[in-house]
């Protein structure tokens, strides 16, 4: 809406000059912006709160500025004389879509078109002149907040129906375009629609040049219902941005009072009765204040005087004083006062925050101690960085879509935003494909990223939120390359003795996938994913992925780190190639080594090997054993009898072949 500044002081006792009201607006945060100016008037915008559509007129924006000086509302009420007794009978479907709807009849106006003062004041605000009956509508909607909508009367047939539109009902709005309305809220008669209720009239009972007999409608509709009809027909008016805001019972009251008022005096008539549909008991709200929480709360005092005055331009109606405490009632077109809190706000705001001294607040600060999980998570954070992965942060939803394709047994959110976001993951794999193929066709195609995040189950109708680490690598290296990370993030963790099981994954190929275990405990997967899911985002090349139960890891993590002596004596390493059967786990050829109680410092496999000159059934592994003596410089004669140990322990527990060595 646009104001101007010659309109708002008519409705303004008092002076107030253009800088004045500038700085007030600004004090109020609604932030003017001038559209045009002269030397005597400008045309100006306002960002008004979403919870005051009372602003959204001369009046609620005059009652916002006058609590700042010496400058009082003035009062327009005139009473209105009924001359005739017709009426329309008002029925209403649903009260909770319309609590209040009222009607009154004027007959043999002069519908003549607008003088020229009427004229300009509607496009300065920003509307189009019409027929007088109409401009006035417009008017008073500006004036007070309150939309109305004006029939011709004589187009109406019998009752006035306040109902929802019926499957495959229409009807052509004023600006000529048909509308379906189905199941939207309407006004009808006994015959049709004739207008969207909140939103815009019908063409069929639209005031013309011949109108004479003519119905005002004033009404209070649901705000929900008039934001969901806007939506569905995709129409936005003034009338429609006011409703779906929140009025009031009182502001129809009063803008029918007011319409009739300014009818009867430029287009004369015959007044009939007001005839009103629903409850029209004003349901009040009262709010407690207490002094002391004022002062405790802005850090100064407040003079009572000051309080009483605000209040009293405010409309805040003082019903109980005592001990320093009031009982306000609220006025009905402030529904943004709703507790204790709100009022010192407002005399925060007319006290001006800039009279404010800016002092620090003296505050007893105690040490507290960080939640511990959450410095655990962020050095896993880093470790991983370190080793090269970059943090991603992802929605916890996943798709309908992906849900059936993989048959997730996903939790359904019953509300969702859209298709794309119809379920919670139960990984977070996914989520991180999405990831990947997005930098892929943006050209990045060397990928190592990872996420923390939740994932949510459902078992016997009880929901979990699991945490996961999920990490993916693409191009960066070998499956072993990416193992290798794997082991060396563990080690970092402190859980330094994981063993890798073969296991065969849903998503996965059926090569080189396994479990992480340690201390018995599966702690998490690792595995290479099958071309279906690679496939199903555009993913060609290889692309690896390791999940994490992040709960399972905090059980195990230690981060302590000791002291090691370094060691005195000099270290002798031996080279070990053997020929396994293709199924052989090394974990357990490492197990049977480590039980031979040798004076061993390390073992490490350096190279795998199946192809030309090995057997189909076999696999070659070469490895290499690190002899150390805490105690003493081992002879070569001790270092061959330990190789020859294992040598023998290995061909007799696995029945594997030597291939050679290297002392």
């Amino acid at each position: 809406m646009k104001y101007t500044y010659k309109t708002l002081l008519n409705y303004i006792e008092g002076k107030i000059a253009k800088e004045q009201l500038l700085n007030y607006l600004n004090i109020l945060g609604l932030n003017p912006k001038i559209i045009r100016e002269d030397n005597e008037d400008f045309i100006f915008e306002l960002e008004t709160p979403a919870n005051r559509p009372d602003l959204l007129s001369f009046i609620g924006l005059a009652r916002e500025i006058i609590p700042f000086g010496e400058i009082y509302l003035k009062d327009f009420k005139e009473k209105v004389i009924e001359e005739i007794s017709d009426f329309i009978p008002i029925e209403i479907e649903n009260e909770n879509d319309c609590p209040y709807y009222s009607c009154r009849i004027v007959k043999n106006i002069d519908n003549k078109p607008s003088p020229e003062n009427f004229k300009k004041l509607l496009e300065n605000i920003g509307f189009r002149s019409s027929f007088l009956v109409v401009d006035i509508s417009n008017l008073v909607m500006c004036e007070i907040g309150q939309p109305l909508h004006i029939f011709d009367l004589d187009k109406i047939k019998g009752k006035i129906i306040v109902r929802k539109g019926k499957k495959g009902e229409k009807i052509t709005t004023i600006d000529g375009k048909e509308r379906d309305v189905e199941d939207v809220l309407v006004i009808a008669d006994e015959e049709k629609p004739v207008a969207i209720a909140g939103i815009m009239g019908g063409m069929n009972t639209e005031v013309t040049f011949n109108t004479k007999n003519i119905l005002i409608e004033s009404a209070y509709f649901n705000p929900v219902v008039i934001r969901k009809g806007s939506k569905k027909l995709g129409l936005v008016t003034e009338a429609s941005l006011r409703f779906e805001k929140g009025l009031s019972v009182s502001m129809a009251e009063n803008g029918m009072e007011r319409a009739t008022v300014i009818i009867k005096k430029y287009c004369g008539g015959e007044t009939g009765t007001l005839n009103f549909g629903g409850n029209k008991n004003i349901s009040e709200n009262k709010i407690y204040l207490k002094k002391k929480n004022v002062e405790k709360i802005l850090g100064i005092p407040i003079e009572e005087k000051f309080i009483n005055n605000l209040f009293n331009k405010m409309g805040l109606k003082i019903e109980e004083k005592k001990n320093n405490s009031f009982l306000l009632k609220i006025p009905e077109y402030r529904k943004d006062l709703k507790e204790e809190i709100d009022i010192i706000e407002e005399i925060a705001k007319y006290k001006k925050y800039s009279d404010f001294p800016s002092e620090m607040p003296v505050v007893n600060i105690h040490p507290f101690l960080l939640n511990s999980n959450y410095e655990l998570v962020k050095k896993i954070k880093n470790i991983l960085v370190n080793l090269g992965f970059r943090e991603v942060i992802t929605l916890s939803f996943i798709s309908e879509e992906v849900v059936e394709k993989f048959n997730l047994g996903a939790v359904k959110i019953e509300n969702p935003l859209s298709q794309m976001f119809s379920f919670l993951r139960n990984t977070l794999i996914f989520n991180l494909f999405e990831v990947v193929k997005y930098n892929i066709s943006h050209q990045n195609k060397k990928i190592d990223i990872f996420e923390i995040g939740k994932i949510f189950e459902k078992k016997e109708d009880k929901y979990k939120e699991l945490q996961t680490i999920t990490i993916i690598s693409l191009n960066t290296g070998t499956f072993f390359d990416f193992k290798g990370k794997i082991e060396v993030f563990f080690e970092k963790c402190g859980l330094k003795e994981i063993n890798f099981v073969k296991n065969n994954f849903y998503l996965a190929k059926t090569e080189n996938n396994c479990d992480i275990y340690y201390s018995g405990e599966k702690v998490g997967s690792l595995f290479i994913p099958n071309d279906e899911l690679k496939k199903f985002y555009g993913i060609d090349d290889e692309i690896y992925i390791c999940e994490i139960s992040m709960d399972k890891l905090l059980k195990y993590l230690n981060f302590e780190k000791r002291f090691k002596q370094l060691p005195k004596y000099p270290s002798s390493k031996r080279d070990f190639s053997f020929l396994f059967s293709e199924d052989i786990n090394w974990k357990d050829v490492e197990k049977e080594i480590i039980k031979l109680n040798l004076p061993i410092e390390k073992i490490e496999v350096f190279d795998l090997y199946k192809g030309k000159n090995i057997p189909t059934d076999k696999i070659s592994i070469s490895f290499s054993v690190v002899f150390r003596s805490a105690e003493k410089t081992l002879e070569n004669d001790e270092i061959d009898n330990f190789e020859k140990t294992i040598i023998d322990k290995i061909e007799k527990k696995f029945n594997a072949k030597l291939r050679g060595k290297n002392a």
